[in-house]
Formats: C-alpha cells, structure tokens, sequence
C-alpha cells in the first residue's frame, strides 16, 4: 500500500486558561495517534490556551504557561512519530501572534502565524494579536530558546525513515498550515501553498457553531482540495470551548481531491481523534495530468522554506511495506468504493 499517509485531526476537552492540562489532554491524543502510525495530527487553534480565553491572552502568567506547556509537548515529542501542529499565543518583540507551532522529534520544527484576523459580528480577534500578514517572508521567531522559521511561507517536509518512510511517501507528504479565518477570504494562503508543494493543508480553527456552518465549512474545504489536488485537514475546538455567549461543536474532519473521508461527531463532550489514510501518489498524479494547475501555481509562485521532519521512528517495516508497531497498521484505512468511477448516491 505504497503511497498513503495517515493523517488525524485531534479534538481534546479544552480546559480554558490551563495550559498545563491542554498540554496533558493533547499528549494524550498525541500518544493515541502515534500508537496508531498517523505521519501528521492538528490540533484546534489556540488549543494550549483556549479559544475563549480573551483578555487573558494579553496576561503574562498565561502566555509563560502556555510555553512551559509546549515544553513539555517537545520532550515528550521525543518518543512521538507523529508531526504534531499545535495552536497557541505566542509573544513575540512585536506583540501577540495567534500561532500553529509544529513540533517533532524534539524540537520546534516552525511557527506559522494566522494570517487574517475576524473583526466583525462575534469576532474580535484584533483586539489580541497582530495579523500574519505583517510578517516579512524569511522571518524568524525565538520560541524555547530556539530559534525557528516564523511565517506563512513554511512547509514540512516528510522525509524518509522506517516506518512510514516504506509507504513510499517520501517527498510527497508535504504539509501547509493555515489558521481558522485563512480558510473564509476569497484568495486563502493554501491557494499559493499547494502550487509551492503543499500536498496536505492543515488548518487549525476553533470556529464557533452557528446555524449551517458545518455545511459552510466543507464547502470551503470540499473545494479547496479539489482545486489544490490536496488533502485537507480541518478541526475546530469541542464544547470545553463554550464558556462565554459561543458555542463550538467539535467539528472536525479530512477532505482529499474534493471529497470528505472522514468527520468527527459534532457535539461530543469526550476527546476525540479522526484518522484516514490519504493518497498521496493519486494526488501527484492529479496535478501532472491537469495542466492548469501547474500554470495557475507558475502564475501564483511564492518562495517557500521547507523544513524536513522524519515520517516514523518504528523499528521497521511490516508486511506490503506497512510499518510496524499496531495491529491497526496493516489495515489501509480509508473507505475503498466497490464502483470508484460513478458517484457514490
């Protein structure tokens, strides 16, 4: 089964304003996801704080413990084969930064900052942090005394190792971040990530419940991976968020090349965690043999830095090229059509 990824959406109980038990409950997920042999798992955004957290953002004994929580994310990252994306403020000499970080083998391996920031109907997101777009390409930030690629240039880059590296994937699973409100604007960043290489777009939101926007949501997505021959990621924050006049309904789920593969339950009050295999090798072959896409990606180039992390730290790899570790693993999971070539209704 060469040629897939695993790839999971994560959804903990978001305990608001306790960095210390996000870190703990998204370890958690993380661990599960590892156990599982997931190559790449997000998180909702401003999980380590909490969405709904608002003016204490602007406090000091907050954002000193949502660092000490992805401290302690990174050491445990150490035994994780997963690339993990993590929402969370970040104080920068600038100001405040609503941030996807993304953590493996031990260390930060970049920062993405949310591009546009909602400042109309519930929205007030300015009113904390500083917008994305500011950030010059080729910046930096200092973040647990390292220091490491910041910006919306970014990509990571699965190279291979043993495990996930026998799937065939390497230098296919390439991964792009986007936040939230990044994904609603008319022209979102993954446009210019996927013609730059991007083959997975992660978008990290939290992304309150309203009447119809769960439907709203997989259109966007729906379509972004249909016209970036990708594969989406999306996940907002679960009920633990509803502690203010918002609600937040745990939605979470994994588009690939226009279709949805797999959802979370919208509502749950327990974690939850979302997997399915990607195909990768389908999706390369999607942008060759559709012409446009190269020239609408010349006609929209960016440079982009690309930041590798390894695909698995298993011991080996299994039977067909399956990576060892979980029974789970021999599995290929994703729904396989008995009649590919006709709509499913």
């Amino acid at each position: 089964m060469r040629g897939f990824a695993r790839v999971a959406v994560a959804v903990p109980v978001t305990a608001i304003a306790n960095p210390a038990e996000n870190a703990r409950r998204t370890l958690a997920l993380w661990q599960e996801a590892h156990d599982d042999n997931v190559a790449v798992v997000a998180f909702p955004e401003l999980g380590l704080a909490g969405y709904t957290a608002r003016d204490l953002f602007l406090d000091d004994t907050l954002l000193q413990a949502c660092e000490r929580a992805l401290d302690d994310l990174v050491a445990a990252s150490t035994t994780l084969s997963p690339l993990a994306l993590v929402g969370m403020p970040l104080r920068t000499p600038h100001g405040l930064y609503n941030v996807a970080v993304a953590v493996a083998g031990g260390r930060v391996l970049g920062v993405v900052p949310k591009h546009y920031l909602p400042t109309y109907r519930e929205f007030e997101e300015k009113r904390w942090f500083r917008e994305g777009r500011e950030v010059k390409p080729g910046s930096h930030v200092t973040l647990l005394d390292q220091t490491v690629p910041f910006g919306s240039d970014v990509l990571f880059t699965g190279v291979g190792g043993s495990g996930h590296g026998e799937w065939g994937v390497d230098g296919n699973l390439v991964v792009g971040v986007e936040i939230c409100e990044d994904t609603w604007v008319q022209v979102p960043p993954a446009a210019r990530l996927v013609g730059a290489g991007a083959t997975v777009i992660c978008n990290l939101s939290a992304s309150n419940f309203t009447v119809g926007k769960a439907d709203t949501r997989r259109l966007l997505a729906r379509s972004m991976s249909d016209r970036g021959k990708c594969a989406y990621l999306y996940v907002a924050a679960g009920p633990g968020e509803s502690s203010t006049d918002l609600a937040f309904d745990a939605d979470a789920f994994v588009c690939e090349n226009g279709e949805i593969l797999a959802s979370s339950q919208r509502f749950s009050r327990q974690a939850q965690l979302v997997q399915v295999d990607v195909d990768l090798e389908m999706l390369q072959h999607e942008r060759r043999s559709t012409g446009t896409f190269g020239d609408c990606a010349m006609d929209n180039a960016i440079e982009v830095r690309r930041v590798p992390f390894v695909l698995s730290t298993q011991a080996s790899s299994g039977p067909e090229g399956f990576p060892r570790g979980s029974s789970s693993a021999a599995v290929l999971k994703r729904e396989v059509p008995r009649h590919p070539f006709i709509p499913k209704d």
